[in-house]
């Protein structure tokens, strides 16, 4: 009597049907194929018409039926390999419903592996339709190869009904498809403008339909979303490199309080670059937490941070982990801002180019100092070195360390001088960091600014802490960054970390990070600002920081302080996770 094959394929996960051992397997490469007929036995009786002493002939993983073989049918068990010596149990659930690779198991039509379609005809108990021909129940499709009884089974991974991998095929989920926030296989399953798929390999269950937020931050709801099945959209930041991403908002409506699809679950985010504006959106669960999973969770830990020490209202921040690849956060890192002693660090990039590459400055070529360079400095306490005069002359490596060391603003002013303002901030666009821009010289009498002769009577020197964080990151690890220019190479950027690591004002973020780590740093502050900027280095963990407030030093510095252990427990944390 003829079965179904389902049944079969379907006992393959739990008790399965075993046939006399010794016996080759049946393969089926997607060809019709007549098997024959099985006894009580297990024994194969030959189609109609076939040679009774004939044998079958295995061709490239294909059956050509040519009779019985008089050793029984193959032996099915746990773990015997349908597809070149591949085992059924490493992580395959041969169960109702269980997708297998791309297609989903039903009970009436499974389909089974790639192109041995079992759903291309009715499915009856007596005889289920291969491809385009008919298989009885004692020849089982074995796809696109053979395995021979000496091949050892490795039960690696146990069956998991609750597990199904679905990385593409048939859509289990109605709500949001062809939409964002919807299951998808490929970019065009997301069939909007920008549209494109984040798909399974990417580490979304499903695949997730998204696009790129638009400039303001926003992202295009459905036009039926009211009334169809689709949700809210959301921006929040995406990759390590922080841009928008457009998400599905938590839909209590189609999911009720579990708010996500399947293998999602709900987090809380803020907008990308607009931390105080926070929703629930579904993000793929982390199985460590059982939450949402943020899809940069670098600028998550920030945007947490900002708003629980209250910095939105006075601080422009940038974090870059650069342990393993780059990861960006920022909060309100892209708005330019005045700053102060940090423009040094910029001046001090443009020195080593000189010497690096345009050679008409080189570190050991003498600094004048001209009267319109000179003006008042601070000297801390540990550092004997002489003021600079109008007429001094020193190497500009001494004059590059007296900038950054003891931020002596006679030693910058002589440096922008000489290398030209104008150069200065051609050579930071040129690195794709155009909101570093040296206008002016520095003042640093209380008496009001100096006279500058090279300024134009309109622009500000400016930085941004997002683009001050990537010139730090430059410093620490150089490479090519805009058209094929290069930042210098690996000993000028040793030396440039050398000034930093000699700065004398530490009383920021150093204080708050761990006692063995580096801190390679620039601070800057005037009465009306007070900034913190460097390169942390403790134990294996490398990040660019910089943090610029809108605070005079007597609260500037405490908020810092206060940011700088918030961040030492961010560092701690991400550490112990990798």
């Amino acid at each position: 009597m003829r079965r179904s094959l389902l049944p079969l394929v379907l006992t393959l996960a739990g008790c399965l049907e075993v046939f006399p051992q010794g016996a080759e397997p049946l393969a089926d490469a997607g060809l019709s194929v007549d098997l024959g007929r099985v006894d009580d036995r297990g024994v194969i009786s030959p189609p109609d018409g076939a040679p009774r002493d004939a044998r079958p002939l295995l061709d490239e993983g294909g059956l050509i039926d040519q009779g019985p073989r008089e050793d029984g049918a193959p032996a099915l068990d746990r773990g015997v390999a349908l597809d070149r010596g591949v085992a059924l149990d490493r992580g395959v659930a041969l169960d109702r419903g269980v997708a297998l690779d791309r297609g989903v198991v039903e009970d009436s039509a499974p389909t089974l592996d790639r192109g041995v379609a079992l759903d291309r005809g009715m499915v009856e108990d007596s005889a289920p339709a291969l491809d385009r021909g008919m298989v009885e129940d004692s020849a089982p499709a074995l796809d696109r190869g053979m395995v021979e009884d000496s091949a050892p089974i490795q039960d690696s991974a146990p069956i998991q009904d609750s597990a199904p991998i679905q990385d593409s095929g048939a859509p289990q989920d109605e709500i949001n498809l062809g939409w964002i926030g919807g299951e998808c296989a490929r970019d065009s399953d997301c069939d909007y403008e920008g549209g494109f798929c984040l798909t399974f390999n990417d580490g979304f269950p499903g695949g997730h339909c998204a696009r790129a937020c638009d400039a303001n931050r926003l992202c295009p709801d459905h036009p039926d979303y009211q009334t169809g099945p689709y949700s809210v959209t959301f921006c929040v930041t995406g990759d390590a490199q922080g841009e928008g991403v457009c998400v599905a908002q938590r839909d209590a409506a189609h999911y009720g309080d579990a708010g996500c699809r399947a293998g999602y679950a709900v987090v809380r985010l803020s907008r990308d670059d607009y931390t105080e504006v926070r929703r629930d959106v579904c993000l793929p669960l982390d199985p460590v937490t059982g939450e949402g999973r943020p899809l940069n969770t670098l600028q998550a830990a920030l945007d947490d941070i900002a708003l629980e020490q209250d910095l939105l209202d006075v601080a422009r921040i940038a974090l870059i982990d650069l342990t393993d690849a780059p990861e960006i956060a920022h909060v309100r890192g892209a708005t330019p801002t005045y700053p102060a002693s940090v423009i040094k660090i910029v001046v001090m990039a443009e020195a080593a180019h000189q010497d690096h590459a345009i050679r008409e400055l080189r570190w050991g070529d003498p600094i004048p100092v001209g009267e319109d360079d000179y003006t008042c400095t601070g000297l801390p306490d540990d550092d004997d070195r002489p003021l600079l005069r109008v007429g001094d002359a020193e190497r500009m490596d001494y004059t590059v360390d007296l900038m950054i060391t003891r931020s002596d603003n006679t030693a910058t002013n002589a440096l922008i001088s000489a290398l030209d303002r104008t150069s200065i901030t051609a050579y930071m666009r040129d690195l794709g960091l155009p909101s570093l821009q040296v206008h002016r010289i520095l003042s640093g009498c209380p008496d009001g600014l100096e006279e500058d002769p090279g300024w134009d009577g309109e622009h500000r020197n400016t930085m941004t802490a997002l683009e001050t964080a990537q010139l730090y990151q430059l410093i620490l690890d150089g490479g090519a960054v805009n058209d094929g220019i290069s930042f210098v190479g690996g000993g000028h950027r040793a030396k440039l970390r050398a000034f930093l690591a000699g700065q004398r004002y530490s009383n920021g973020i150093r204080e708050a990070l761990p006692i063995d780590a580096e801190y390679l740093s620039k601070t800057g502050t005037t009465s009306s600002v007070t900034h913190d900027s460097g390169l942390v280095l403790w134990m294996d963990e490398r990040y660019a920081l910089v943090i610029f407030t809108s605070l005079p030093e007597g609260q500037g510095v405490p908020l810092i302080q206060r940011f700088g252990g918030a961040f030492a427990g961010l560092m701690e944390t991400r550490r112990a996770r990798r």
